[in-house]
């Protein structure tokens, strides 16, 4: 009895190792199952990051920016004197010639002390600079000289923008007017139609002005030439004397002439009146 004891003590002791063994390696599987799945689960739980947002510089914008048109007025203003009225005039038309420029206003004038030439031109925008140069080529002094250009691209984008929405309203009220039936619906559409096209052909003749400015400049030039002083030369005061006295004379005869019919009356009653006084 003792022996099988220690037998069974034995057999125990051994098998025990094995045991713990097991139960580790069981464990330690379990544990490397749970790591190598811990990634799986947090990639399907994190959610996808959102795309970026287009940076302002993309292709697509930056092309859409080139496409705009820069739209300039140039106007120009110049003044100065000048010895010779005759060559300065002739020099000026050959230039506005030569730029492909024409004169769209010409005048003269003389003032105190002096000949004044006023010229308009208008002249392609692509040639307005060498125009300006050539008209001040040889000038020494100017009185006036004034560059400017006015950038009407906002309105100019803003008007054709306006343009096309008014347009397609316009063809709605067409495909409306189509379908319409009783005459009230008719004429209200046509009312509208009406003031959409007054609108309309009033935002295409702006844009026309805006085209014509945008595509001719205009140059402004007044040149003039000095001359003596007009000095009065002062009258003989007895010829004076005698031409305010004719006038005065003409003055009053022309009164009288204006009121004989007064005086014709006055003097036949005057007459009678006399006769009857003297007889008495």
């Amino acid at each position: 009895m003792r022996t099988l004891s220690l037998l069974s003590f034995l057999v125990l002791v051994s098998i025990l190792p094995y045991a713990c063994n097991n139960d580790k390696s069981g464990n330690l599987e379990s544990v490397a199952e749970m790591d190598s799945s811990a990634p799986e689960v947090e990639s399907k739980a994190a959610p996808e990051a959102p795309p970026p947002p287009p940076s302002p510089s993309s292709p697509g914008e930056a092309k859409a920016d080139v496409a705009i048109e820069i739209k300039l007025i140039k106007t120009g203003n110049l003044e100065f004197q000048t010895s010779d009225l005759g060559n300065t005039y002739q020099r000026i038309r050959n230039a506005a010639q030569i730029n492909a420029g024409f004169l769209s206003n010409e005048s003269t004038a003389n003032e105190y002390d002096r000949i004044v030439q006023h010229l308009t031109i208008r002249v392609p925008s692509r040639n307005f600079d060498k125009l300006v140069d050539a008209v001040c080529k040889g000038v020494e002094h100017f009185d006036t000289k004034t560059i400017e250009a006015v950038d009407v691209t906002e309105e100019f984008v803003d008007a054709e923008a306006r343009l096309k929405t008014k347009k397609q309203v316009e063809q709605r009220y067409q495909e409306l007017l189509k379908r319409a039936n009783k005459i009230s619906e008719i004429l209200e559409i046509e009312r509208q139609i009406g003031e959409l096209r007054a609108e309309i052909e009033s935002i295409e003749g702006r844009l026309r002005y805006l085209n014509n400015r945008v595509d001719y400049s205009t140059l402004d030039i007044s040149f003039y030439k000095k001359t003596p002083e007009h000095r009065v030369v002062e009258e003989n005061r007895f010829g004076r004397a005698f031409h305010n006295g004719w006038d005065g004379m003409l003055s009053f005869v022309i009164g009288l002439t204006s009121i004989w019919p007064f005086l014709l009356i006055f003097g036949v009653g005057g007459y009678f009146f006399w006769r009857r006084w003297r007889k008495k």
